[in-house]
């Protein structure tokens, strides 16, 4: 008999009769066995982050991520968001395939990253303040989520005008 998902119940009823003493004695042993296929060990590794850009080298931080460095003008703010078991510098990757994220709140999108670009004006590319994103992780019958925050305080260096403007 199936029970919760990724276990199966089995009941095994054994009859002894004693007949000397005009006895039944009936036992009912019930196993319960997960079916379940093991968490892999890269799974409890995943970890979410972000960076945002600045002029600097920039690196993922776990769970949130912060600056207020500055951009070279006319420099776009940007925000990267990354979930994964694999530290790259700039952003967190998956060593396995298969794996499903599904990103939603101030990033929409799938895969192991998302992006939120800025823009800019004729003399101001201004910085994204706070974000809030949740990175939904998917692999066979596992899943978890991330909450990760954002907060952008990076300002454009220099000014005047686009190029081509």
């Amino acid at each position: 008999m199936d029970d919760a998902e990724g276990y199966h119940t089995r009941h095994f009823i054994t009859q002894y009769a004693t007949t000397a003493a005009g006895l039944l004695r009936t036992t009912v042993l019930v196993v319960t066995i997960n079916t379940s296929p093991p968490i892999p060990p890269w799974w409890a590794s995943l970890k979410a982050g972000c960076m945002v850009d600045t002029n600097a080298i920039d690196s993922v931080s776990k769970d949130t991520c912060s600056s207020q460095g500055p951009r070279a003008f006319p420099s776009p703010a940007w925000v990267k968001f990354s979930v994964g078991d694999i530290v790259d510098l700039e952003n967190y990757t998956l060593s396995q395939s298969g794996v499903s994220v599904i990103w939603s709140g101030d990033c929409s999108g799938t895969g192991n990253s998302c992006i939120v670009i800025g823009s800019c004006t004729f003399t101001n590319c201004p910085a994204h303040g706070v974000l809030h994103v949740t990175a939904t992780v998917k692999y066979g019958s596992l899943e978890t989520q991330f909450n990760i925050v954002a907060i952008d305080g990076t300002y454009s260096q220099g000014g005047g005008a686009l190029p081509n403007d």
